[in-house]
């Protein structure tokens, strides 16, 4: 199978837990990890979330498979060393086993203030990680 995507491009983002590394547990310090690894990741590169445990990595858009994997492999590993540098772990796992939504701050953001203000406890209890692929098409 070829590497190649002939008319496609596709871009990842990927949202990871900040945990405690002594319990495990969720804790809220993706401002200090993005701000550790803005000093090596391009800015959009990494994102805050929802919830302050939460961080993401950003793509740029890719053109092969192969491109893909290496861009993933890359921000992975400037996320995993922001999060060291901070005395932080990072998983990727689409919820966190033990830790309970209400002890969650939200990300102090407006886009994030408007979300919970229009969905309320709906969007509050949602303490999940994804990852989306993108897909780009010339032509739909």
């Amino acid at each position: 199978m070829s590497s190649s995507m002939d008319g496609y491009t596709l871009g990842v983002e990927e949202e990871y837990q900040i945990l405690d590394p002594e319990d495990l547990g969720l804790v809220p310090g993706a401002d200090r990890v993005l701000e550790r690894a803005r000093d090596t990741l391009d800015s959009d590169e990494t994102e805050l979330e929802l919830h302050a445990s939460q961080i993401e990595i950003i793509t740029p858009v890719c053109h092969t498979l192969s491109e893909v994997r290496a861009q993933l492999s890359r921000l992975r590993r400037g996320i995993i060393k922001a999060a060291r540098e901070e005395s932080c772990l990072v998983a990727a796992a689409s919820t966190h086993p033990f830790s309970k939504w209400e002890d969650q701050p939200i990300t102090p953001k407006e886009r994030y203030r408007n979300l919970i203000e229009r969905e309320q406890r709906l969007a509050e209890e949602q303490v999940v990680f994804g990852f989306h692929v993108h897909v780009g098409m010339k032509d739909r």
